[in-house]
């Protein structure tokens, strides 16, 4: 692992935003309402001056200091432990006054309606710049319920503050979001004159504490007190502290504005991350997920990464009575079209909500644990997790209290189907016990399933795989063929043609000049075998394993095995991981 890779292990929170803010324009000029964390931002302004809200060519200028911290509070508790102090500088340096961003980030009504994006330094502000007409997208102007507010804002932006080198993914996802809050806002202050009110109150909040005439020291510790005071007595305040500490927690952000418009959202980087993964170098983007999701079949099925109740719990009022059903009927033993007739629902709406269920990271994509089934440990659980103290290691002794972690992980350092563990002469563990801690196992990534992958033998083949087998770096050891699955448009060879599953029937005119030279080098295929064979060739290109075949094709193991039997002079059969379970173990 490069050293980018390493940067980006030690530091888990280097691509949470480094702070919020909310920012009008109008005609009382540029203002900067309010700002999460307080104390997030290492100031070398002055620091004498008012305390009331930024305000661009106003006496406000020198209010910066309400938003910095001193240098010499560098280590503060606003700074985790056991981060390197350059990284930490990297974070916290930060010189701008609170006239100049409220001057950069009070956007013009010609940029609103679009991405903002805009670097100082080191540091991305990323928004979606709002304006406050009372006109719909046709142009036909929205009455105001509440006449007797009386705006005074045109535009108003919420912006998150970032590293300058988080990666794209991370900043349209912060747009998006900022896209979604500032939406909600604009509804309604449409609808009872909600901003107005909100800019009002904390106008207010900060003359009355102007007025008291309370010292502020050098590491602004009272400052962030007179903050938490602004906050109270504004619910707008609130909602984007809110936002601002679900962004930077678990990814899920489920927030209403103005107890009325819910914002639910959620960012790929945070919600699909394995924080203990030795493979957390580039954050999941959208498109990643997306090509997870393109992976479904019927015969897979989802694992819950909650409990069901706390899952439930964690929905929204609103939510739809089948998503609950699937929930509380998911079963790591009955695949999608089980489960389909289990909740009475339509497949295709069974697979619509466990696809939700993925994007949003409360369940991963697997195969149904059956006895064919062959597990090993996966290569990219990190060391740490086996620390006789850590929460995996509690979590596994609280549900198996007979059964030690250890152990269990080292039944599966040999990839073995269930069935091996299941012999009495190997093992004498229960099967329904064994398929718990599979599950378990599942759930928190330290198995991974190996599926049989079979490919024909031919001179480009034999190339690509020589060539993917090899991980660039060298340094780590991985599957065979694991680069070969992540980019499935890299591996595609010039003997490669598209192939339609279930489209009928096949001839051998239709087959390359060295598939049908293959074909001539196994006699053992006669009759309907050599149907058959000449049928599932398209197949054979390491493109699809023996359950997906059986599935395409609906024939039997049985049936498929003794054919690649057959022709073991001209196959090879691989066992490598599923692509979903790469993907989902290199997040």
């Amino acid at each position: 692992m490069g050293s980018m890779g390493v940067q980006m292990v030690m530091h888990k929170e280097h691509n949470d935003p480094l702070s919020i803010h909310l920012v009008t324009k109008g005609s009382q000029g540029d203002r900067m309402l309010f700002r999460y964390p307080y104390k997030n931002v290492v100031g070398c302004c002055n620091q004498n001056g008012s305390t009331s809200p930024a305000k661009s060519g106003s006496a406000a200028t020198n209010s910066s200091s309400r938003f910095l911290v001193s240098k010499s509070d560098e280590k503060s508790k606003w700074v985790r432990s056991g981060e390197d102090d350059t990284y930490n500088r990297k974070r916290h340096d930060h010189c701008l006054s609170n006239e100049t961003l409220s001057n950069v980030l009070a956007a013009d009504t010609k940029i609103c309606n679009a991405k903002f994006c805009f670097q100082i330094d080191g540091h991305k502000f990323v928004g979606h710049p709002t304006m406050l007409n009372k006109s719909d997208r046709r142009g036909r102007q929205i009455p105001t319920p509440d006449d007797s507010v009386s705006p005074t804002a045109t535009t108003f932006h919420v912006v998150f503050v970032v590293l300058a080198d988080v990666p794209e993914s991370v900043i349209d996802s912060l747009h998006l979001l900022s896209r979604h809050i500032a939406g909600a806002i604009r509804h309604e202050e449409w609808r009872c004159g909600y901003l107005t009110k909100q800019a009002a109150l904390i106008t207010e909040a900060w003359e009355s504490l102007d007025s008291q005439s309370v010292s502020v020291d050098q590491s602004g510790t009272e400052d962030g007190n007179r903050y938490l005071q602004v906050r109270e007595v504004s619910q707008l305040a609130k909602e984007l502290c809110l936002v601002y500490k679900r962004v930077c927690t678990n990814g899920n952000i489920n927030v209403y504005i103005n107890r009325h418009i819910l914002v639910s959202f959620c960012l790929p980087h945070k919600v699909h991350i394995d924080k203990d993964s030795l493979s957390e170098i580039s954050p999941v983007t959208n498109s990643d997920v997306v090509d997870i999701l393109s992976y479904m079949r019927p015969y897979h099925t989802i694992i819950l990464r909650d409990e069901p109740n706390n899952l439930i719990n964690s929905l929204p009022l609103d939510s739809s009575p089948a998503l609950i059903s699937l929930i509380r009927l998911t079963n790591p033993q009955r695949s999608f079209l089980t489960l389909a007739q289990d909740t009475g629902l339509h497949s295709h709406q069974v697979f619509k909500l466990a696809a939700h269920l993925i994007a949003w990271g409360k369940a991963l994509l697997v195969y149904p644990i059956v006895e064919t089934n062959v597990y090993c440990v996966s290569p990219h659980v990190k060391l740490s997790r086996y620390q006789p103290d850590s929460q995996y290691q509690l979590e596994f002794a609280s549900q198996f209290p007979e059964r030690r972690l250890f152990h269990v992980l080292a039944d599966f350092s040999v990839p073995a189907s269930l069935s091996h563990h299941l012999d009495p002469l190997n093992c004498v563990l229960p099967r329904v016990e064994l398929i718990a801690m599979v599950a378990w196992l599942l759930q928190h990534r330290f198995i991974v399933q190996l599926h049989t992958f079979v490919s024909l033998i031919c001179e480009e083949v034999v190339t690509c795989l020589s060539r993917n087998f090899r991980h660039p770096s060298g340094a780590e050891t991985v599957f065979p063929g694991e680069q070969l699955f992540v980019d499935r448009r890299v591996r595609s060879t010039s003997c490669n043609r598209e192939f339609s599953p279930r489209g009928g029937s096949f001839s051998e005119s239709a087959l390359t000049p060295r598939e049908s030279a293959a074909l001539q080098r196994c006699d053992a295929l006669q009759g309907t075998e050599r149907a058959l064979f000449v049928k599932l060739c398209p197949l054979f290109r390491q493109r699809h394993h023996l359950e997906d075949i059986m599935f395409l094709e609906n024939i039997n193991r049985s049936e498929l095995v003794t054919l690649i039997d057959k022709c073991k002079d001209i196959l090879v059969t691989e066992d490598l991981p599923e692509p979903i379970d790469v993907y989902t173990r290199c997040l």
